[in-house]
This record gives structure tokens, C-alpha cells and sequence, in this order.
């Protein structure tokens, strides 16, 4: 079953992510591809599903009933609100119930209004996130347009998905 990783109903949406939205839902169309503003964590492409969305909610799932199958999964993050220290617990957290060991690859989005600002910040948050793609083992991404940003793409989560670390996009297998 496919369903979206999108801007909720209430967002007034800029033209990147209404074009985004309109590919995915009512065209069927791929609304991704090159992430301009993506940097390479881990090299590498990976082929799986589509699976992910917010990083506390998918860490709070770890050992429950409800924990998705990461197997071989593309998995997509992002979170609002959250400091870099409780960024890298979940990402432990998530490495240690062996989700990141299952996944194929990671493509990490926005962390807003919670990491602290400035290059260094930005620096330490993408070390946090290399540490991650290198405990699961598997090509990485980060920046790519999701999360609480004004421009995001809209993603069919379940899909199936191609990530290529090297040249920074995630593209989907359209039906």
C-alpha cells in the first residue's frame, strides 16, 4: 500500500511543493530526483521500498508491535524540534533495536528548529548522520527536501525507490 510523506492540509504550499504533490497524487508522476542541496554522507546506490518519515515516531515504534519491516527499505528521516544529542540517541536507538542494520539506504531530509545554527552545528549534525550511515553500512544522503521546510517533496511511501549517494538523488519506480 502506498501512502504520502507530505505537507498536511493546512500548510499553504510554495509552487516546489505543490508541483511535488501534484506529480505524486494526481499524476503519478516521479515528484523527486536531484536533490541540489543534498550532501554525500556514505557512497553508494541502493534499489528497495520507500520507508520512513518522522525520526522520533519511527524510534518510539523500536520494540513494539507497530515497528515497521526496515528490510532493505530506503529509509527517509526527518524530525522538528529536536537537538542534535537527541537526534544521534535516536539514531543509536534505532541501530541497536537493528533497524539500520536491515535498511538498503538512508536519505535524510530537514532537521528544523532544534539542531543548533551555524557551521559547526550543521557539521556536528551531519556527523551524527555519517555515524549512522556507517553503523547501518549503507549509501547515505542528507538535505534532501523533506520535513517541516517550505519546499518538499512528496513521497509515496512504499514504493519502490533507487538512491545514489554520488549524485545526490532518490528517484522512484513509478507503477
Amino acid at each position: 500500500m502506498i501512502t504520502y510523506h507530505a505537507p498536511h492540509a493546512g500548510t499553504r504550499l510554495s509552487p516546489f511543493s505543490r508541483e511535488s504533490l501534484e506529480h505524486a497524487v494526481v499524476a503519478q508522476r516521479e515528484s523527486c530526483g536531484h536533490a541540489a542541496g543534498a550532501r554525500t554522507l556514505r557512497p553508494g546506490r541502493a534499489e528497495g521500498r520507500l520507508l520512513g518519515g518522522n525520526l522520533a515516531l519511527l524510534a518510539s515504534l523500536c520494540g513494539t508491535p507497530f515497528a515497521p519491516d526496515y528490510t532493505d527499505a530506503i529509509l527517509v528521516l526527518e524530525d522538528i524540534g529536536e537537538p542534535t544529542y537527541r537526534i544521534d540517541r535516536m539514531l543509536r536507538q534505532l541501530a541497536l533495536s537493528g533497524a539500520l542494520g536491515r535498511v538498503a539506504g538512508i536519505a535524510f531530509g530537514s532537521f528544523t528548529e532544534g539542531t543548533a545554527q551555524g557551521d559547526d552545528a550543521s557539521r556536528a549534525l551531519d556527523d551524527v548522520l555519517r555515524e549512522a550511515a556507517e553503523l547501518a553500512g549503507v549509501p547515505a544522503i542528507a538535505g534532501i527536501p523533506v520535513g517541516h521546510i517550505d519546499d518538499q517533496w512528496t513521497l509515496p511511501l512504499g514504493a519502490m525507490a533507487e538512491l545514489d549517494a554520488e549524485s545526490r538523488s532518490l528517484h522512484v519506480a513509478l507503477p
